[in-house]
């Protein structure tokens, strides 16, 4: 892996040993945003001196979360369980959550910012870093924001090899947002709040900038997903070509309407599948996260995920160069 990068200053801020594995934290320093303040925080973890042959994953967090959804301690979580396989897993972790810090201008941290700004550094870091095309496995929004730079090409589609969607979806929309007046009204009121804090509201351990939520809000309306400036993201699955597994569960309280069989359906991956996970024991937003963090997911999850791109592996329906 080399040693620093020849996109933007990059920071290693943290290096260790955990038995077989190394688990090391960077700082990269973007410079594409009118905000130059802005980091983002990239840990990796990997077999220590063990070079691979297969793609690096890159593990993307969703609303409310950070890394710690996937490494909740070293020895433990899916990220530690696909490097335990010989995969070498990144995971990022957006503004102001986990070790990215604030940025100036965080509280006006827009969808745009996230989609055609930092995934894309991330992408490219990643492939720099490793010079193959990474697999995707994102949780809840997070998979929304990846499939947003894929479909506006903010990141470009040749160059990832698959994509993992758990709990992804875009339905879930109360009815009241359906009335273009009511979502525009909605999103103000979100938008004044400054920031959401998640661990008070029980969403999960991180807060989100309301700005970025109200930008959310706006487009769960009758006109559906789609830009404000007319880029319908939702049309655009339709083109996605690459290989794409979509996971859901019985219990999430965010799945109520079968969105994520919806977003399935949409896209249009040479080789897709749907698999929905019969998990009742969590509740309330728990169960939003149970299919990532829980002993069934370690127990049905984690290994469903692994033997589906060991098979796409096998079969050669990952291009990874």
């Amino acid at each position: 892996m080399r040693s620093s990068s020849e996109l933007f200053p990059t920071r290693l801020i943290s290096a260790e040993i955990y038995g077989p594995f190394s688990v090391d934290s960077y700082l990269l320093k973007p410079n594409n945003s009118p905000d130059k303040s802005v980091e983002l925080a990239v840990t990796r973890i990997a077999k220590e001196g063990k070079p691979t042959q297969k793609p690096p994953i890159i593990c993307l967090h969703g609303s409310f979360s950070n890394r710690m959804l996937w490494l909740p301690r070293v020895g433990d979580g899916l990220a530690h369980y696909l490097a335990s396989h010989d995969y070498e897993v990144w995971l990022p972790e957006m503004r102001g959550h986990g070790l990215s810090p604030m940025n100036r201008d965080y509280l006006n941290t827009r969808w745009d910012d996230v989609v055609k700004l930092d995934l894309p550094a991330i992408s490219d870091f990643v492939a720099e870093q490793t010079d193959r095309k990474p697999i995707w496995i994102c949780h809840s929004l997070g998979g929304a924001m990846l499939l947003g730079s894929l479909t506006s090409q903010s990141i470009d589609p040749e160059q990832v090899a698959s994509v993992v969607l758990m709990a992804t979806q875009v339905n879930h929309v109360h009815w009241s947002l359906k009335i273009p007046l009511m979502a525009r009204l909605s999103a103000w009121l979100v938008k004044r709040q400054g920031i959401i804090e998640g661990y008070k509201r029980e969403y999960g351990p991180e807060n989100e900038p309301s700005q970025l939520l109200s930008d959310i809000i706006s487009w769960q309306s009758s006109r559906g997903w789609k830009s404000k400036d007319g880029h319908d993201y939702w049309e655009s699955l339709a083109r996605l070509g690459m290989p794409a597994l979509c996971v859901a569960s019985t219990g999430d309280i965010m799945d109520k309407k079968d969105g994520v069989k919806a977003l399935h359906d949409q896209l249009g991956a040479c080789r897709k599948e749907y698999k929905k996970f019969n998990f009742t024991s969590e509740t309330g937003y728990r169960s939003h996260y149970s299919m990532v963090l829980s002993q069934e997911a370690k127990r049905y999850v984690w290994p469903y995920i692994l033997n589906w791109l060991e098979s796409m592996l096998f079969d050669g329906d990952l291009k990874v160069a």
